[in-house]
């Protein structure tokens, strides 16, 4: 076998090598949807916290978030971007589980 033949056959055992030992289609596409809801489930904190139905205990963690973020920007000067401005209720206590070996 020329050394082109070569090339080309360790190249594919490669990219096999490396889709066998890759996360399954099935997992990254659930994966991709749960982030989709959540994303498109996001509100602005000042709209969620002057919501009546918060309730108190949310309202206080989120208002409490958007004084830290403040004072970063503030006090700390730190660029901040986007970072902690919207939330998203979520119906269940577990966002993520990881599982390794």
């Amino acid at each position: 076998m020329s050394t082109r033949g070569w090339t080309r056959l360790l190249v594919a055992v490669g990219l096999m090598a490396v889709i066998a030992s890759a996360c399954s289609p099935i997992y990254v596409i659930r994966a991709g949807i749960a982030e989709a809801k959540i994303l498109r489930a996001r509100r602005p904190l000042p709209e969620v916290i002057l919501d009546p139905a918060t309730d108190e205990r949310t309202r206080g963690k989120l208002t409490f978030a958007m004084e830290a973020r403040n004072y970063a920007i503030e006090v700390l000067e730190l660029d901040v971007g986007n970072s902690y401005t919207s939330f998203t209720q979520l119906d269940k206590d577990t966002l993520a589980l990881v599982l390794s070996a």
